[in-house]
């Protein structure tokens, strides 16, 4: 659905700062039917205004005190698309907050509705979210219509692709605006099944549903992770952060692909043979399989993977606890008796491998 926006841009302001003012409001043509957008004093260029309908009214008051030179703006009208019926394919598909990467108007509401194949869930990846945090949100309902179960509710900003898969073969998904800040809004691809592959060296993977639904009945879903190409060597490590699933139903880990070297017991993780709280592969590439059955089901399972950390160098006398280095090992950096670090942490102090391969120190200093 496209509509007709109005976007306001400064190119010099200068009033007496606190006495005259320029007010923008959103909607008209009466002020009583419009919405306070911006309250503009002093002498700092605002930012770029954007309406959420066709109509903008620029309202300038001054005093009879001391004069300034005043501002100069230039507006335009511009067609943004909100919403739409979206259908799901095998391969994925693109839709963006209204002019997308530019920053989202004010005061919009837009409802998209994606339909997949009956039978066939849908797969989003949030590629990239940058809303005002708490006031303007993205809200995924797990169903047709916002009468369906809340799948997640998206507020603030991140970076790190994150993916959300429904139980049902229909998504509702409705985007909220207020009047005040804005972002560069989102970009999501959407796509119909739930196997994907994650290019990333660090982040989360979960079953369908999870947190808020059971996860579907009669479902095969593969998560390929695939640590990018500066790491396609190295070791992957998982921690399993939570794990619920019906006695029949199996979580299968594989290095490289379906039938490589087996992560798990006999014929895989289940209600039975629970997985440890850490999984360590020694490849950057895993296969995750997860079949459910027809009758029963369970909350679902979250997995954190990352790349490990590198070596740690150490100086001369620093002896460490352990030479492991993968995603969340703890290593305590030691000097001899009689000795201490030069940045004066004392005789030993503890490193964690991070998140994403870091560890919590850039450095070890010398023993002194």
């Amino acid at each position: 659905m496209n509509q007709i926006i109005t976007q306001i841009t400064f190119d010099a302001f200068e009033t007496e700062e606190y006495e005259d003012f320029v007010t923008i409001l959103d909607g008209g043509p009466a002020e009583n039917s419009s919405v306070v957008m911006a309250i503009l004093s002093g002498s700092k260029k605002p930012e770029t205004l954007i309406s959420s309908t066709n109509v903008m009214v620029v309202r300038f008051s001054s005093d009879t005190q001391i004069q300034a030179r005043g501002f100069e703006a230039n507006w335009r009208a511009t067609s943004i698309s909100c919403g739409g019926i979206l259908k799901a394919q095998p391969y994925g598909q693109i839709f963006t907050s209204p002019d997308y990467p530019k920053n989202y108007p004010s005061g919009v509401e837009c409802v998209w509705k994606i339909d997949a194949d009956p039978g066939q869930l849908i797969s989003l990846d949030i590629e990239e979210l940058d809303l005002e945090r708490a006031n303007d949100f993205l809200q995924i309902y797990d169903g047709g219509t916002p009468l369906a179960p809340i799948l997640a509710r998206l507020t603030g900003t991140f970076s790190n692709p994150q993916l959300i898969i429904s139980t049902q073969s229909q998504l509702y998904i409705y985007f909220y605006s207020n009047f005040a800040r804005n972002g560069r809004g989102f970009s999501i691809t959407y796509k119909r099944g739930c196997s994907n592959r994650i290019r990333l060296d660090k982040g989360i993977i979960t079953s369908p549903g999870y947190t808020r639904i059971s996860y579907p009945n009669s479902q095969r879903c593969i998560y390929t992770v695939e640590l990018p190409d500066r790491n396609s060597e190295q070791p992957t490590a998982f921690a399993i952060n939570s794990f619920d699933v019906a006695e029949d139903d199996r979580l299968m880990m594989f290095e490289e692909v379906e039938g490589g070297r087996a992560l798990h017991p006999g014929d895989g993780f289940s209600a039975i043979s629970r997985p440890p709280k850490s999984i360590f592969a020694q490849t950057g590439i895993v296969q995750i399989v997860f079949t459910t059955n027809s009758i029963r089901n369970g909350l679902g399972w979250n997995i954190t993977f990352s790349t490990n950390c590198p070596p740690l160098q150490t100086p001369k006398l620093v002896s460490l606890s352990t030479k492991a280095s993968a995603f969340g090992t703890k290593v305590t950096a030691s000097c001899p008796r009689g000795y201490e670090f030069r940045t004066g942490r004392g005789q030993m102090f503890d490193i964690t491998c991070q998140l994403g391969g870091k560890w919590t120190e850039d450095h070890i200093p010398d023993c002194q």
